[in-house]
């Protein structure tokens, strides 16, 4: 093999290929790739790699000469295939890093080549430091448990990229390319399809490079740039009304004990405004008193927020059926139970709904029944709380938002409400105009 030259002069060593054991010439043995470089031109001796091909041959097949299976090798050609993979794949991960160690050029060998999927876990590439900060924050135990999750998820999808395109990606490669062909991959491979999904995403790796910059591991910028993301996409916010949630209590389920459960710990939620996080571990220990009044007492298990939420009569009744503790649910189950139950309530109304789909905005119709998961029962406090008149402030202290712009963007206050709204405003003020006229007798 000769040695090739890239178009800037840097010239790329050989790649040869022996057998591992020439002790019995009719017994196959493996073919090893050998590749030595000096990763500094001042060294005369410089680094070797040996690099498993994986395939066998026996040596009665194999030319010593050119280091290279005889043509007259059944599967030569097959074999050629294999080999001429591997050395393409050995120059060019050469050529992207010169001074690259051993085992972090083997781990990288074996993503480009398909092996694994799994990058060699050193916190000076992207997944190296990734993984390395995630560890790092579980071991200081400074961010939640939701939280790791979001870091986890985002870590997984990235190598599940890196194993579907076959290429390891590094802080050089956060790029706009990176982002276009990564939003793709999102889009129509892993499953995700909602642009709002895709926006955090790209704030969570943004957020491991910022991390790696500041550390000292991550020399590019081009992330920064406002076109490295996703825009987020205003979609239709939908909340149960008053009488909706009435109908919800009044349904007899005591014929079906499952889905009472759920409906129950669903009412706990409208009451309360909490997540699924956290109204699915409610214990004793977060009922306390204040003043004579009970309350329940939590931190947010999402930000980790302080909450204080007033316990009224219903949810008492609730609370004192089930002992203060709420059943073990599976999401997933509990979601699927409740859009049933919601169904069996009359909660049937057709909906006009705007989605993203694959970053497309669409206009769709909907059951108000099937839209409903754990979450609306959040919404439901926050938006019948807002439209009572009670001052935001207040609220946020409830839902834990920290921001008077989160909030509001949260509520599920839709235009046709506010337009009616909007409607009996103007009647009002009418009718006092016409008192005021009136009154001075004009």
């Amino acid at each position: 093999m000769s040695k090739d030259t890239t178009q800037t002069g840097i010239t790329i060593p050989d790649v040869r290929f022996n057998l591992r054991s020439l002790k019995d010439k009719n017994k196959a043995t493996l073919i090893v790739a050998i590749f030595r470089y000096a990763y500094d031109p001042g060294i005369k001796k410089g680094r070797r790699l040996v690099y498993s091909t994986k395939n066998k041959i026996e040596p009665k097949h194999w030319d010593f000469k050119k280091q290279w299976p005889r043509s007259s090798y059944n599967f030569y050609f097959e074999l050629k295939g294999e080999l001429d993979k591997i050395e393409k794949a050995i120059k060019s991960t050469y050529q992207k890093d010169r001074n690259i160690e051993i085992d972090l050029f083997k781990s990288r060998l074996d993503i480009e080549l398909g092996r694994t999927n799994e990058v060699k876990k050193d916190p000076k590439t992207l997944t190296g430091f990734i993984e390395a900060f995630i560890k790092r924050r579980e071991k200081l135990e400074d961010k939640s448990t939701r939280t790791i999750q979001k870091y986890k998820t985002t870590f997984e999808r990235l190598k599940q990229y890196q194993s579907y395109t076959g290429n390891p990606i590094d802080f050089e490669d956060m790029n706009n390319v990176f982002k276009e062909d990564y939003l793709y991959w999102l889009y129509n491979v892993s499953g995700i399809n909602s642009r709002n999904t895709a926006n955090k995403e790209f704030a969570t790796i943004k957020m491991f490079l910022n991390e790696a910059k500041e550390s000292g591991f991550n020399e590019f910028n081009y992330y920064q740039s406002k076109k490295f993301g996703v825009s987020r996409v205003k979609t239709t916010k939908i909340a149960l009304t008053e009488d909706e949630v009435k109908r919800l209590e009044n349904l007899d389920l005591s014929g079906n004990s499952h889905f009472e459960m759920v409906r129950d710990w669903f009412l706990v939620a409208c009451y309360t405004s909490l997540r699924w996080s956290d109204f699915s571990e409610i214990t004793k220990a977060n009922i306390v008193t204040i003043e004579g009044d009970l309350c329940i007492h939590k931190w947010s298990k999402k930000n980790t927020e302080e909450v204080y939420i007033p316990i009224n009569e219903k949810l008492l009744i609730i609370l004192q059926k089930y002992d203060y503790k709420s059943p073990t649910f599976v999401p997933q189950v509990f979601n699927r139970t409740i859009k049933k139950v919601c169904e069996l309530a009359g909660i049937v109304e057709v909906l006009t709904i705007n989605k993203d789909v694959k970053g497309k905005t669409t206009i769709t119709t909907a059951r108000k029944c099937d839209e409903i998961s754990s979450h609306h029962g959040r919404r439901y406090w926050a938006t019948h709380h807002y439209l009572k008149g009670y001052p935001i402030l207040l609220l946020m202290q409830v839902t834990g938002h920290t921001k008077e712009s989160t909030f509001m963007g949260y509520i599920g206050v839709s235009k046709k409400y506010q337009a009616k709204a909007l409607l009996r405003e103007k009647k009002k003020r009418k009718r006092d105009e016409s008192n005021i006229v009136r009154l001075h007798g004009t």
